[in-house]
């Protein structure tokens, strides 16, 4: 990246600068294998998604479609270990490790994404994902993998176009996409989207399945710096309908994906959220983390602050309207990288 500019400054915390990066070189758009590889390395998170379908503790779930927090993590890994067991020649291969539920040890996928030539993109699974667990960030995991550890998940694998006018990738499966769940038997198509700045996953179950063939597809927009991080703080709130209670939550570890935790005090309670996000209604501005504050009942947050992902630090402080009595007050520190995850769930 050749330069940075000044986006805002924050209007609580005047001193903090957020700054977002300007892609002067970005991923040439030449529609080949490279060029969706490029593309494919990187992590992506559907918290703005769930943002604009009005999903989150200060709704009480989702108030339009519901879709479930999501994080897809697809790294590059053929050139940082031995992979000719699964590719020879051109093409690159992707270790791909998704959780759920704003828990990065709720990991529920783990494959590998063989991209050809042609592009065309086959799934392989594991034998052991246990073994593999964290590969993004340790490839020597991957080291020599071939079959039997690693097998094909036969029918399954899409096959990718670039779409000039789009300018984004589109990528389907066949009707030979068979999964057998709970004794019965199910065809899954999929239709996804791959941009620079997102990917759509599309899949659907036929017959459908109950939470399955959503109208909307899921929509995870990549992080451009961000990683998941542990974040830990306190959280001081005060009753607005009682001001001498009060109530401190201390040591809460917060995950930098949208997690939020609730605390009460008197008949109310209040939630402080931690969450990576894009500013611009197409969430391809600045790349900020933001800590909020929601009084339980109103949807929108009461307090707010920004900073860089990875900050070492984020805090704000909230007062009534006589600028008088402190509401809300929370800081919050880096406490470290995402723990070792348990082994996925064996799906397709």
């Amino acid at each position: 990246l050749a330069q940075e500019k000044e986006v805002f400054h924050s209007p609580r915390h005047p001193a903090m600068r957020v700054v977002a990066a300007v892609a002067s070189a970005a991923v040439a758009a030449t529609g080949d294998w490279t060029h969706i590889c490029a593309l494919f390395d990187n992590q992506f998170d559907n918290y703005d998604q769930l943002e604009d379908l009005k999903c989150g503790a200060q709704w009480g779930g989702c108030v339009n479609e519901t879709h479930i927090p999501m994080h897809s993590i697809f790294s590059r890994v053929d050139n940082r270990a031995n992979l000719t067991g699964v590719l020879q020649g051109d093409g690159c291969v992707l270790y791909v490790q998704q959780f759920s539920d704003q828990q990065p040890t709720n990991v529920y996928r783990q494959k590998l994404y063989v991209i050809r030539p042609d592009l065309s993109m086959d799934i392989l699974g594991f034998v052991n994902t246990t073994a593999v667990l964290g590969a993004w960030r340790h490839p020597e995991l991957l080291d020599g993998i071939a079959a039997p550890a690693v097998y094909d998940i036969k029918g399954c694998g899409l096959h990718w176009r670039w779409d000039a006018a789009a300018n984004m990738f589109k990528g389907q499966t066949g009707d030979s996409c068979h999964y057998t769940l709970d004794g019965k038997n199910y065809t899954i198509y999929d239709d996804n989207t791959l941009s620079d700045s997102f990917i759509t996953i599309h899949e659907q179950w036929h017959p459908p399945r109950p939470d399955t063939n959503k109208v909307l597809p899921d929509r995870l927009y990549r992080w451009r710096h961000a990683e998941p991080q542990f974040y830990q703080g306190f959280v001081f709130v005060v009753d607005p309908d009682n001001t001498t209670a009060g109530v401190v939550a201390s040591n809460v570890t917060l995950v930098n994906d949208g997690q939020t935790h609730r605390v009460e005090v008197g008949n109310t309670a209040w939630f402080i959220e931690l969450a990576v996000c894009h500013y611009g209604g197409d969430h391809t501005g600045a790349e900020v983390l933001k800590l909020a504050a929601y009084r339980e009942g109103h949807h929108q947050a009461i307090a707010y602050a920004w900073g860089q992902p990875g900050a070492p630090n984020l805090g704000l402080t909230y007062r009534d309207p006589t600028g008088t009595v402190v509401l809300v007050q929370s800081e919050f520190k880096l406490s470290g990288d995402s723990p070792v995850a348990r082994h996925a769930v064996t799906l397709v």
